[in-house]
């Protein structure tokens, strides 16, 4: 594909408009798996939430020696999910080549951000107002993975528990 290249490392790096976007978001990928829940309790993992118009989509494979993770839906691409998702239900939505694609949520975590933090200040490398809120939705039920940041995932901004 032309912009691409390989590097040593197994990932593709990609020139172009959407570079900066990618990298916050593969920088959340990676930097999530820091994320503790504050002493408020601020990360929880829960079983049904209410969504947003703002999310995206983080792919990851797994090969032989190495984890490829690609951004499959931005924040700023079109897309709907449903009103409330749970653990459970297969998320249907078209990736940025334009197929279908079927994620099984097999996990659930809420985030509270309990500060204020930009997206180029946070180790997770998405911001948010101290109060707001990000889902992350797994296709792994596996801790283990979801910790090594093996795990594809749906990010959701401003989502909430959808028990309360």
């Amino acid at each position: 594909m032309k912009g691409d290249a390989r590097h040593a490392d197994g990932l593709s790096r990609r020139s172009g408009p959407h570079v900066a976007r990618q990298a916050a978001l593969l920088a959340f990928l990676v930097g999530s798996l820091s994320l503790r829940a504050p002493a408020e309790g601020g990360e929880s993992w829960i079983s049904t939430i209410s969504t947003s118009s703002m999310w995206a989509v983080l792919s990851c494979r797994e090969h032989l020696l190495s984890r490829v993770c690609d951004v499959e839906k931005d924040f700023q691409d079109p897309g709907l999910l449903p009103l409330v998702v749970s653990i459970g239900d297969v998320l249907r939505y078209r990736n940025r080549r334009g197929e279908e694609v079927a994620f099984p949520v097999r996990a659930i975590n809420l985030h509270v951000f309990d500060r204020d933090t930009e997206a180029s200040a946070s180790s997770a490398g998405v911001g948010g107002r101290k109060g707001e809120t990000l889902c992350s939705l797994f296709d792994t039920a596996s801790r283990q993975s979801i910790e090594r940041g093996y795990a594809s995932r749906v990010l959701i901004k401003q989502c909430r528990d959808a028990r309360k």
